[in-house]
């Protein structure tokens, strides 16, 4: 899914997903193709209703978004977005990925959310990809 990516995104894509994986685990993770974007959800259980935060793969970056991130502390006003809910961090380089704000950001939301994640242990991720018709992302 990420082919039509070049290889800088695809890395950005893989060390985000690493991340988010190791913070929120054990959880559920849907991968699928946004027509705009590729999508990677998170949540305690399926339900992409109940997702608590997301991966989303564009041409030139990555974002880790948070559903209802309205509601996250954001002190030093990190998280973008001004809409009632949602709010994302972007990840523009590698460099972005060391960032210590990005784990206490999933954590918090992960609390926000009632999900009890197990950091530091081995976790499981149940991944669904769900396949869409090709799109014509360039």
């Amino acid at each position: 899914m990420l082919k039509p990516y070049n290889a800088a995104v695809r890395k950005l894509a893989a060390g985000l997903r690493a991340i988010v994986r190791s913070e929120v685990a054990p959880c559920h993770e849907t991968i699928f193709d946004a027509s705009y974007t590729i999508a990677l959800l998170y949540g305690a259980n399926a339900r992409i209703s109940e997702n608590f935060c997301y991966i989303s793969v564009h041409r030139k970056h990555v974002n880790l978004g948070f559903q209802r991130g309205s509601l996250l502390e954001d002190r030093d006003g990190v998280l973008r977005g001004a809409g009632p809910w949602m709010r994302h961090i972007q990840i523009k380089s590698s460099a972005d990925l060391d960032r210590p704000d990005l784990r206490a950001f999933l954590r918090a939301a992960c609390t926000e959310a009632d999900h009890t994640p197990s950091p530091g242990r081995k976790g499981t991720v149940l991944s669904i990809v769900k396949r869409a018709k090709p799109s014509k992302r360039k």
